[in-house]
């Protein structure tokens, strides 16, 4: 199969929790790996409707506010979804951003 996704992406450590909003409700899922420009999350109970694209908030850890992203389903595996962010703000790919660089720092050797 062809590899479109452009970053790395690197597995989170501790788990991360958002709420993926679906038909104006929200619904907990787990963040599994991230990149700037995309993630792979882990459903829990959610309906069964098949959306394309959908809102994401979820806390990175030491911030006080949450974050809003918008994202597209490019896979869908079981309860495993690789997502495709949308519109990002700059801003919020700096967060981003500084949390695959965490997650990234923690797994190298000391």
């Amino acid at each position: 199969m062809f590899e479109r996704r452009i970053e790395t992406r690197t597995s989170v450590l501790a788990p991360i929790w958002l709420n993926k909003h679906v038909g104006g409700f929200p619904y907990l899922a787990e963040l599994v790996d991230l990149s700037p420009d995309g993630m792979r999350i882990r459903t829990t109970l959610e309906p069964e409707v098949d959306v394309e694209s959908f809102s994401l908030e979820f806390g990175i850890p030491g911030m006080a506010n949450q974050v809003w992203l918008w994202a597209r389903r490019v896979r869908r595996e079981g309860k495993f979804e690789g997502l495709q962010l949308l519109g990002t703000e700059l801003l919020d790919r700096a967060y981003l951003a500084q949390l695959v660089r965490w997650h990234s720092l923690s797994r190298m050797p000391s």
